[in-house]
């Protein structure tokens, strides 16, 4: 049952970040997360976004905020994980 739900999980995230919906993609990414032992496709969805939307020369590190985000949250519902479980 947790590998439906990963694989479905997994495809909406796909969908959001291909279609430049990043906040569904956030949320989904935070409940999958928070819900998996180790998540990593949260990684993957912002380096995915940023490949798609970001990562130009012009934008500095404003282009990197996907990567930055997914990162940081995937730590943080790591340490949380961790101080709650």
């Amino acid at each position: 049952m947790n590998k439906k739900i990963r694989i479905i999980l997994d495809i909406a995230i796909f969908i959001s970040v291909i279609q430049g919906w990043w906040i569904p993609a956030l949320a989904l990414s935070a409940f999958g997360s928070w819900y998996f032992p180790y998540y990593f496709e949260i990684i993957l969805a912002g380096i995915g976004f940023d490949a798609l939307f970001g990562m130009v020369n012009t934008m500095g590190i404003q282009g990197y905020f996907g990567s930055i985000i997914s990162i940081s949250i995937f730590l943080i519902m790591y340490f949380l994980k961790k101080i709650m479980r």
